[in-house]
């Protein structure tokens, strides 16, 4: 039940060892699916909400006031598992052949950011279901601040769209 900036923090650190143990060259490949699966939440949240809305009421008979809860948990289960699916099997890998460990961290970072920073956004967004009994968010300046600089909060989905073309471009730059 501690402070969710020290759970934010905590997650970021295991992403930034992550990054250290894989490498540059795979940890862009996550951070690739990272960036696409935040583009995708953004654009659906920015161009299709009216619609899901009305999907969700009229064939799942889902409320209008739980709609954003459910599309915030929803968010959270969809980045969890791009998130799990990126990290497994064959992944992305660039043509990149640093060994440094200091890049590794800091993508890792990069990617820890993405993830949890995400995570902490859609559960807040949601009001933290089947959590309550786990984390009680306190929340002082230092947290308020941090929560104005959250991935979702920060990037529109055309910054997103921008940044993975970047990499696609990086990665078959010959």
């Amino acid at each position: 039940m501690g402070p969710i900036g020290l759970v934010f923090l905590v997650v970021m650190f295991l992403f930034g060892i992550i990054g250290i143990v894989r490498g540059v060259a795979k940890e862009l490949g996550v951070t690739i699916m990272l960036l696409a699966a935040l583009m995708v939440l953004q654009l659906m949240d920015t161009m299709f909400k009216t619609r899901i809305t009305q999907l969700l009421n009229q064939v799942f008979g889902v409320p209008t006031s739980s709609v954003p809860t459910f599309l915030a948990i929803f968010s959270a289960i969809f980045l969890m598992v791009i998130t799990f699916i990126s990290y497994q099997g064959v992944t992305l890998v660039y043509p990149i052949k640093s060994t440094s460990w200091f890049l590794g961290l800091g993508i890792g970072l990069i990617n820890g950011y993405l993830f949890a920073g995400s995570m902490w956004y859609y559960l807040q967004t949601a009001g933290w279901p089947l959590l309550h009994s786990v984390i009680k968010p306190e929340y002082n300046e230092i947290t308020q601040n941090i929560m104005k600089l959250l991935p979702p909060a920060i990037f529109s989905w055309q910054a997103l769209l921008l940044m993975v073309v970047a990499l696609l471009i990086l990665r078959v730059w010959k």
